[in-house]
């Protein structure tokens, strides 16, 4: 295994069906996707670049849309890990993933960035015209 370059972040993988789920928030416009995902096919640890192409040993299958159907979170619990961590961060333009858990079908935040790409997302602009309109009538208000 490479030498970590401090600071790093490491925890253990979570077995998750090899799907993970996009999810963007434009303060209360919220939309996500389901997306191929890693998985282990052994128990060996593995090392990978996330900015490279998976290593076969933990590249997930291609996506099947009734597989993803299946474990999709609601959008009631998208909204709620949502409105969770604008609360906490201040931050209302977010994007994060989430999995599904396979031991017990719990929905787990494995990532959040405060300014996404939102990839894969149709009429982006069109809602951060919204999400930029929402916002400066909000502060006129004010």
């Amino acid at each position: 295994m490479p030498k970590l370059i401090s600071p790093a972040l490491a925890f253990p993988f979570i077995p998750h069906h090899g799907i993970v789920f996009k999810c963007y928030a434009l303060g209360k416009h919220i939309v996500y996707r389901p997306g191929k995902s890693l998985v282990l096919h052994t128990q060996e640890s593995s090392t990978f670049d996330s900015q490279k192409p998976l290593p076969k040993e933990i590249a997930g299958n291609d996506l099947v849309p009734s597989e993803s159907e299946k474990y999709s979170p609601s959008f009631d619990e998208v909204q709620e890990i949502a409105n969770a961590l604008e609360e906490m961060t201040g931050v209302s333009l977010i994007g994060f993933d989430v999995i599904r858990r396979e031991s017990d079908g719990k929905l787990c935040l494995i990532d959040f960035n405060y300014f996404p790409c939102f990839r894969g997302i149709d009429d982006v602009a069109g809602k951060f015209a919204c999400f930029i309109k929402e916002k400066v009538e909000a502060a006129k208000r004010a």
